[in-house]
């Protein structure tokens, strides 16, 4: 995984940006790897750099990994309590669900969609000796997402819209930090919605987190 700003930054998918920590996009290909990483929603689950919480444990930061695995492929069926996803090497997986399981939707995006008040994850590289760094992606929040939410990333307000340029401001475990990106001609822009488990249909293209040692899915992202 590259270097990035904390989500915007924290650890993750985002992404979600040296005291930063960074944060990207979840890496691998667009097919992931073998399908246990983000493929289809290598562009919507934002990943950061992993901080250390004062007694050393890992943590997500904003948009950090858990230790767990993340499956990314093609619903094939889905209930209640199971859903069953082909990944990219053509294998079968089942995933538990339960009351638990967060449910979240990833669309297109524009830049208009982001405006000052609204709360961002944000891929970016880590800027090198002060200078401003460029946005690979940037993921609009819906409102009720602006907690961090642990399984995109945590989050950013946007302070102010000047131009190209953006000014952040994110709550981390070592502070507030205010960060500053700028918006380019292959920036990509997305929106982050909640959903339920009625929204997952055959064919949808999902990234599944698994959490750490988690008997069921801790989320499921719709890519659409």
């Amino acid at each position: 995984m590259r270097n990035s700003l904390p989500a915007i930054f924290g650890a993750a998918a985002l992404v979600a940006a040296g005291a930063l920590a960074g944060t990207a996009l979840a890496n691998g290909s667009s097919e992931g790897r073998d399908g246990r990483h983000p493929g289809p929603g290598a562009e919507a689950r934002m990943e950061m750099e992993r901080d250390r919480d004062r007694d050393g444990g890992e943590h997500r930061g904003p948009g950090g990994p858990q230790a767990g695995a993340d499956l990314s492929g093609a619903v094939t069926s889905v209930s209640p309590t199971e859903l069953s996803i082909t990944l990219a090497d053509g294998t079968t997986k089942m995933v538990v669900l339960d009351s638990a399981s967060q449910y979240f939707t990833k669309t297109a995006g524009t830049a208009a969609d982001v405006a000052v008040g609204s709360y961002v994850l944000v891929q970016a590289e880590k800027p090198v000796d002060g200078a401003v760094s460029e946005a690979d992606g940037i993921a609009v929040l819906a409102t009720g997402l602006t907690e961090a939410h642990v399984h995109l990333g945590r989050p950013a307000k946007v302070t102010a819209v000047d131009g190209n340029t953006l000014t952040l401001e994110m709550v981390t475990p070592r502070g507030t930090k205010t960060i500053t990106v700028t918006i380019g001609a292959d920036t990509v822009f997305s929106k982050i919605a909640t959903a339920t488990n009625a929204d997952l249909t055959a064919g949808d293209s999902v990234v599944v987190d698994m959490g750490r040692e988690a008997a069921a899915a801790e989320s499921v992202l719709i890519v659409k």
